[in-house]
């Protein structure tokens, strides 16, 4: 299968078109075709399709070449043109190829077709990646100026009025002007002699002209008044101000070489003998083709010895052999003429090869008949070579703008987008196609009016500014609908009047950044937050310690009151008010020793869920008919050690806050979960640890909580309730027995959105604990034992040893733990119990439990204090086998424990004796 190949044929034969047809199809290509004889068939040819190749003969009855190439120039189209005539002169050739053409053949030889169609080919999709070239060499005029002072070639950009906009470095080293001599000037009355200045004027009276891109020489006066000879090629950019043409010429400084040819000339002339010490290589060749003549320069060149040049086909030694060979045949046949010079790539001996400017002129006998060509080779290696940096240059630019990993774009006086690069289109999720030409992309990336309105005020307001650069922020939509924060800095862009005439802006994603210091500022505030309750709950730690014990002082000796009183004493009422007064400042006390995590909790490993089904009935009755309860428990919940008491008071108390919240009913939903808290959420919640958890969520559809509540949620007595309705201490004490238990409690809430607790409690892999049921006995418990009384609180102490007395026990004092072993010396007869205090000057009670039991083996011990301590319990959890009783305490009730304590004893001394 051959390579497909669209042709258009211009022929009024159609044997000749066959003959061209099957000579593609020999070279490996699959033509197809279409003939035309006329303009207009010709013209709805081109409308119809794109054409890979066009073919034409020369003259037709009712069209010609020059028609055709002048129709194709109209219709603006780049298409490789090959004349395939019977004959055509000389002249008619060369104005052809001026005009457009690629190539022409005789049709009597078309085995130069197929490489002529390859080459046009080439050709084409060369001048096809020029343009884009060109196109992106226009959009990025500005940053051009900045990459190409590094050319050595001279790098000229006029406006549409000849004024110059860009004066490189090499061409202040030439010139020896300075940019801001020549800015905004013109070429002509600066560096022009006069009699060239009409010459470049008319080469640029029609800017899109070919003869504007064609290289071409003209001399410049240098600010020393020294004249030096340039060869310019340039392209035309449309101007951001207007469209009208800009000239971007780029220069080469030629006057040595062109004094070298100047050489040559003379040399020629007048030293012929002397040829082979040219600068420049130099041959000659015979009628047919072949080498007779050859310089020392041509050899070296080439690295040939003279016999292996002389006697060979010249087009031996060119890598275009195929075109050389019919170049060199025709100029001998007299049918082309010498003309300008022209480039060709000579093959070296050594396989490399030699870029070369190739000058020919026909040599004739004294009758004029054609009997050789002379041809001088000058090699133009420096010259490609500053070619292509200039070709790299370009492309160094493309890759700057379009691969920058910041976003850019340039936009006109109207917020039409110029430049949009490939980190634009990254970040916005827009292609550049769908974007570059209009300004849609303002209501596709800020969908909403009024901030789109904001946005482009700023950027108005930056280009009428004018000069300084603008840094500010947005938030703007992706084509997916994802959002992202965007950072500017932006400039407007000036003409030579200083006047607006577009904008550039560079942006950044600081999406992540901006979500890492709002990630910051929220840990900040939960350690804010956490640092602050830790703050309360010591203060309130305190307090409730002092107040304990002087609850402990009252409640003791009005239980006292009340036991000598009779029934009928009027006093006895007064005494059980003030007894019940007590009993309700020690639930405060609890609460608050709840809060601040110093309150004695006996912790059980249990199933959260057990725990919360024997609640449902109870919790149905706090929460009424008009709220509906949802449960939703996990069927494989993990097992978790807390007081059970003190979880159940947290979801009591949890149910009563969403059951207030919902005046109206509502919803009341309690789920349980099995959690995996990764170090990604640990890292954005203070004092979380990273691990397995069981979360207990309560919700609720009530009011919600606003921002300003929700920060003081959990401080206590802060209520939101009327006066009278409430102590402020419900979810300070939720509060405390989570942080107790080793837990977190996280609150999230919106008004008018309903409330959210999540309660995240560590999971272990323990068995469960069965509850153990306490015997209560009926009447207050008495004994004849020795009991050694040590607290430092002199009102307390004096209570402890008339409550036990009471009881019938022997009752030794002490009032600090250093005091307690003189007391233990004098007493001669056995010790059965230490009642002491945790917290005492000097030494604490568990160190005087400690020493005290080395010098009374036996001796049993019972703490007492108004909150735990490390001294007793970690953390407020209290270790197995410890007797503890919690301040303040009742009559009954420290005569119980005592009686529960020496017991205990008994029993354990009696069941190692058995």
């Amino acid at each position: 299968m051959g390579i497909p190949l669209s042709v258009l044929i211009i022929e009024d034969s159609e044997d000749d078109t066959m003959l061209l047809l099957r000579e593609l199809k020999r070279g490996g290509y699959e033509p197809i075709y279409e003939r035309v004889e006329n303009a207009a068939e010709m013209s709805a040819a081109l409308e119809r399709q794109t054409w890979d190749l066009i073919t034409s003969d020369h003259s037709l009855p009712h069209f010609s070449t020059p028609e055709a190439l002048a129709l194709l120039k109209e219709k603006g189209v780049d298409i490789p043109f090959i004349i395939v005539s019977g004959s055509i002169g000389e002249e008619m050739a060369v104005a052809a190829m001026k005009a457009g053409a690629h190539d022409y053949l005789m049709k009597s030889n078309l085995t130069r077709l197929v490489p002529s169609v390859e080459q046009g080919l080439r050709e084409a999709e060369v001048r096809g990646r020029l343009k884009k070239t060109e196109k992106k060499l226009e959009e990025s005029q500005q940053s051009l100026e900045e990459v190409v002072e590094t050319a050595p070639s001279l790098i000229v950009l006029t406006d549409p009025d000849g004024r110059i906009l860009m004066f490189n470095s090499a061409c202040e080293e030439l010139t020896g002007y300075k940019r801001d001599e020549v800015l905004g000037k013109t070429i002509p009355e600066l560096f022009l002699p006069p009699e060239w200045a009409p010459v470049v004027k008319k080469r640029f009276a029609d800017p899109y002209a070919p003869e504007v891109r064609a290289p071409h020489e003209n001399p410049w006066i240098t600010k020393s008044r020294e004249e030096r000879l340039i060869e310019w090629r340039c392209t035309v950019l449309p101007s951001p101000n207007d469209g009208r043409p800009c000239i971007l010429g780029t220069g080469v400084d030629i006057t040595e070489r062109k004094q070298a040819e100047k050489v040559l000339r003379e040399s020629e002339e007048r030293f012929k003998d002397l040829f082979d010490d040219a600068p420049v290589g130099y041959y000659e060749i015979d009628m047919e083709g072949r080498i007779n003549r050859v310089n020392r320069t041509e050899l070296e060149m080439l690295g040939y010895k003279l016999e292996e040049m002389l006697g060979h086909y010249v087009w031996e030694f060119f890598v275009e052999k195929e075109i050389s060979k019919q170049m060199v045949i025709a100029r001998l046949a007299g049918t082309i003429p010498p003309g300008k010079a022209y480039e060709r790539t000579c093959l070296k001996k050594d396989g490399t090869t030699l870029p070369v400017l190739v000058h020919n002129r026909i040599l004739r006998d004294e009758s004029g008949r054609i009997i050789g060509i002379r041809s001088i080779h000058q090699d133009i290696t420096e010259r490609k070579r500053g070619e292509e940096e200039i070709k790299k240059l370009n492309q160094f630019l493309e890759v700057i703008i379009d691969n920058a990993d910041v976003w850019l774009d340039v936009l006109d006086e109207k917020a039409n987008v110029l430049i949009w690069n490939k980190a634009a289109e990254a970040i916005s999720g827009y292609s550049r196609g769908e974007v570059v030409g209009h300004s849609k992309i303002w209501e596709w990336l800020y969908p909403d009016e009024n901030y789109r309105e904001e946005v482009i005020n700023k950027v108005a307001l930056a280009i009428q500014r004018g000069g300084g650069s603008e840094d500010y922020e947005t938030t703007i939509q992706r084509k997916d609908g994802q959002t992202r924060i965007i950072s500017w800095n932006s400039r407007s862009l000036l003409d030579e009047r200083r006047m607006p005439t577009g904008y550039i802006a560079l942006g950044w994603d600081i999406t992540q950044r901006k979500k890492a210091q709002q990630e910051i500022a929220n840990l900040q505030e939960q350690l804010r937050q956490s640092q602050k309750m830790e703050a309360v709950g010591q203060l309130a730690g305190g307090i409730a310690h002092d107040f304990n014990n002087l609850l402990t002082v009252i409640k003791g000796y009005s239980q006292l009151s009340l036991i000598q009183f009779k029934e009928s004493d009027p006093l006895k009422v007064n005494i059980n008010e003030i007894n019940k007064a007590t009993d309700r400042a020690a639930d405060l006390i609890r609460q608050l020793l709840a809060f601040s995590r110093r309150q004695v909790m006996e912790m059980r490993v249990l199933d959260l869920n057990a725990l919360l089904r024997n609640l449902q009935k109870m919790l149905h009755r706090v929460i009424g008919e008009d709220i509906e309860l949802v449960t939703r428990l996990a069927d494989d919940l993990g097992r978790v050690k807390v007081d059970p008491g003190q979880i159940e008071q947290v979801i009591m108390n949890l149910t009563v806050n969403a059951r207030d919240a919902m005046i109206e009913g509502g919803k009341l939903t309690i789920e349980t979960a099995n959690v995996e808290l990764d170090e990604e959420y640990a890292r954005r919640h203070v004092a979380v640890t990273p691990g397995r958890y069981v979360m207990l969520a309560v919700s609720d559809t009530g009011v919600g909580i606003t921002p300003e509540v929700r920060e003081r949620i959990f401080e206590p007595f802060f209520t939101t309730k009327k006066g009278g309705e409430g102590t402020g201490l419900g979810l300070s004490t939720v509060y405390g027995i989570v942080k107790q238990s080793g837990g977190n409690i996280w609150v999230y809430s919106e008004p008018e959105k309903g409330t959210t607790f999540k309660i995240y409690l560590p999971l272990v892999n323990e068995p469960l604990e069965e509850k153990k049921e306490r015997v209560v006995k009926e009447a207050s418990p008495c004994g004849n034992e020795t009991v050694l009384v040590v607290e430092d609180d002199e009102v307390v102490r004096k209570l402890a040893v008339r409550i036990l007395q009471e009881q019938g026990y022997r009752v030794l004092e002490a009032v600090e733990g250093i005091d307690a072993f003189p007391v233990a010396d004098e007493h001669k007869g056995p010790i059965h119990l230490l009642v002491t205090d945790v917290v005492m000057p000097k030494m604490s009670g568990r160190e005087l439990a400690e020493r005290l039991a080395s010098l009374r083996p036996g001796i049993k011990v019972l703490y007492m204090s108004g909150y735990t301590d490390n001294t007793i319990a970690h953390h407020g959890i209290l270790d197995k086998g410890m007797n503890f009783i919690q301040k303040p305490f009742t009559v009954d009730g420290l005569a119980r424990k005592v009686r529960e304590v020496l017991d205990k004893q008994v029993q354990d001394h009696y069941e190692k004796i058995g």
